[in-house]
Protein backbone atom coordinates (compact mmCIF):
# COMPACT_ATOMS: atom_id res chain seq x y z
CA UNK A 1 0.00 0.00 0.00
CA UNK A 2 1.42 3.35 -1.03
CA UNK A 3 1.30 6.25 1.41
CA UNK A 4 0.86 9.89 0.46
CA UNK A 5 2.66 12.78 2.11
CA UNK A 6 -0.33 13.68 4.29
CA UNK A 7 -0.68 10.23 5.83
CA UNK A 8 2.80 9.96 7.31
CA UNK A 9 5.45 12.41 8.42
CA UNK A 10 8.54 11.93 6.25
CA UNK A 11 10.59 15.04 7.00
CA UNK A 12 12.54 13.34 9.79
CA UNK A 13 12.68 10.03 7.91
CA UNK A 14 15.95 9.01 6.27
CA UNK A 15 15.15 7.63 2.83
CA UNK A 16 18.79 7.22 1.74
CA UNK A 17 22.24 7.73 3.22
CA UNK A 18 23.11 9.65 0.05
CA UNK A 19 22.17 13.27 0.70
CA UNK A 20 21.26 14.05 -2.92
CA UNK A 21 19.01 11.00 -3.31
CA UNK A 22 17.40 11.70 0.07
CA UNK A 23 16.58 15.31 -0.84
CA UNK A 24 15.38 14.38 -4.33
CA UNK A 25 13.10 11.63 -2.97
CA UNK A 26 11.58 13.98 -0.41
CA UNK A 27 11.01 16.58 -3.15
CA UNK A 28 9.25 13.94 -5.28
CA UNK A 29 6.98 13.06 -2.35
CA UNK A 30 6.10 16.74 -1.98
CA UNK A 31 5.25 16.80 -5.72
CA UNK A 32 2.68 14.08 -5.19
CA UNK A 33 4.60 10.84 -5.62
CA UNK A 34 3.53 8.17 -3.14
CA UNK A 35 5.85 5.90 -1.22
CA UNK A 36 5.86 2.66 0.72
CA UNK A 37 8.36 0.64 2.71
CA UNK A 38 9.37 -2.61 0.99
CA UNK A 39 9.91 -5.86 2.86
CA UNK A 40 13.66 -5.31 2.61
CA UNK A 41 13.43 -1.85 4.16
CA UNK A 42 13.85 0.23 1.01
CA UNK A 43 11.50 3.07 0.21
CA UNK A 44 9.69 2.56 -3.09
CA UNK A 45 8.41 5.71 -4.80
CA UNK A 46 5.52 5.66 -7.28
CA UNK A 47 4.76 8.31 -9.88
CA UNK A 48 1.04 9.22 -9.84
CA UNK A 49 0.94 10.04 -13.58
CA UNK A 50 2.66 7.00 -15.09
CA UNK A 51 2.22 4.50 -12.26
CA UNK A 52 5.88 3.45 -12.52
CA UNK A 53 7.68 2.57 -9.28
CA UNK A 54 11.30 3.23 -8.36
CA UNK A 55 13.11 1.95 -5.26
CA UNK A 56 15.41 4.39 -3.49
CA UNK A 57 18.78 2.90 -2.52
CA UNK A 58 19.41 3.08 1.23
CA UNK A 59 23.19 2.96 0.96
CA UNK A 60 24.36 3.25 -2.65
CA UNK A 61 27.61 1.34 -3.13
CA UNK A 62 28.53 2.61 -6.58
CA UNK A 63 29.84 6.11 -7.24
CA UNK A 64 27.39 6.36 -10.17
CA UNK A 65 24.32 5.26 -8.19
CA UNK A 66 23.20 8.84 -7.57
CA UNK A 67 23.42 9.75 -11.25
CA UNK A 68 21.70 6.53 -12.36
CA UNK A 69 18.85 7.01 -9.88
CA UNK A 70 18.26 10.63 -10.93
CA UNK A 71 18.32 9.48 -14.58
CA UNK A 72 15.65 6.87 -13.81
CA UNK A 73 13.47 9.57 -12.20
CA UNK A 74 13.86 11.70 -15.33
CA UNK A 75 12.82 8.77 -17.55
CA UNK A 76 9.76 8.07 -15.41
CA UNK A 77 8.70 11.72 -15.65
CA UNK A 78 8.91 11.41 -19.45
CA UNK A 79 6.68 8.34 -19.35
CA UNK A 80 9.43 5.85 -20.21
CA UNK A 81 9.99 2.79 -18.05
CA UNK A 82 13.55 2.99 -16.64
Amino acid sequence: MFISETNKEFKDMNISNNRTIDRAAKALIKEGWTYRQSKGGHVVLKDPKTGFSLPAPVSPSCHRAEKNWLSAVKKIRQGVRP
